[in-house]
């Protein structure tokens, strides 16, 4: 005796199936021109935890002793900026971090990111 195993044995089984994958495709791809970078700075708090990821990298490579003083002092200086530019854009949407990225936060924060990436060699996301 064969078996098949049909989950959707109804007549409109497919159709369901069909729009179930075009939801969960649709759900795990929003937006696909943005790229990785651009993903990232869409709201205050995937900036943020942009942010945050790459400085723990950065922290790491400076206790090892792969970063230079020079390095640090642009790291600290754009840091500095970057987090009075978040304390605004936070204030500003009245503490709502699901809110999209001021363009000048974007900025400060690729222009860190930037620096990062380049002093520990290590791509952030």
């Amino acid at each position: 005796m064969k078996v098949c195993f049909r989950p959707f044995p109804d007549v409109f089984g497919g159709a369901i199936a069909a729009f179930l994958l075009a939801a969960i495709y649709g759900l795990a791809l929003p937006g696909c021109a943005n790229t990785p970078r651009e993903a990232a700075y869409k709201t205050l708090a995937l900036t943020a935890h942009t942010v945050d990821s790459a400085m723990e990298a950065y922290a790491d490579a400076v206790v090892a002793g792969k970063v230079g003083e020079p390095t640090q002092a642009k790291v600290r200086d754009i840091k500095t900026r970057y987090e009075k530019a978040f304390v605004a854009a936070v204030e500003a949407a009245k503490a709502n971090l699901d809110s999209p990225t001021p363009q000048d936060l974007k900025v400060i924060a690729a222009s860190l990111l930037q620096i990062i990436e380049a002093a520990t060699g290590k791509a952030s996301r």
